[in-house]
């Protein structure tokens, strides 16, 4: 995944939760920079990565967004829930969100549209192994320090919850060294497509 955070056609597909809660997760995110040396957990917004990050010709970026909208309006808003901290061992720690229905189409429409599933788009309804989440320490963490780390996040409590009713397609800037948003999909349920849209 790192040679997307240096490379100007990288993108991504993110769930950006409410303000209240970027601020709770981000206060997270700064204490473990300050504990644990961490800095470039910090660099990406708080978010939840959908399928995964993508390289694409960026003077094709109308097409691709023709192309995610098509999709988007006939997904529902759905309700999101954050439930306490989890982690891939060694080398992630997060908050855990739950998985379901709608998060697990969201994400099988993001791979799909970042270009891992060649055949015809079909969702069956399986969440399969995604397991979606917003990264408290992640990159800069080594084996070697991921034991402190998780021993400081396992036991502690996060609950919150909020209602999914857009993602945002997102590129790396690698003049100021982040992501940029790009284009909000809203999820406008079943709205049919026209010549127009």
């Amino acid at each position: 995944m790192k040679k997307f955070y240096y490379n100007f056609s990288g993108y991504g597909i993110f769930i950006l939760p409410p303000w209240p809660i970027k601020l709770k997760v981000n206060g997270y995110r700064e204490e473990c920079c300050k504990l644990f040396g961490l800095r470039k957990a910090l660099i990406p917004p708080v978010h939840i990565t959908l399928g995964h990050l993508f390289n694409f010709i960026p003077e094709q970026e109308n097409y691709l967004i023709k192309t995610i909208r098509a999709y988007s309006r006939s997904m529902v808003p759905f309700e999101q829930h954050l439930d306490n901290f989890g982690s891939f061992k060694s080398h992630t720690v997060f908050i855990k969100a739950s998985q379901n229905r709608n998060i697990a189409e969201l994400n099988y429409v993001s791979t799909y549209i970042a270009g891992s599933k060649k055949k015809s788009y079909q969702f069956n309804g399986k969440i399969n192994s995604f397991q979606p989440h917003l990264s408290i320490a992640y990159r800069a963490l080594t084996e070697e320090l991921y034991p402190s780390v998780w021993e400081e996040y396992k036991d502690k409590a996060f609950e919150a919850e909020f209602t999914v009713n857009n993602f945002t397609l997102v590129k790396w800037n690698a003049d100021t060294y982040k992501w940029d948003n790009l284009h909000h999909f809203p999820l406008e349920g079943s709205k049919p497509l026209t010549l127009f849209t």
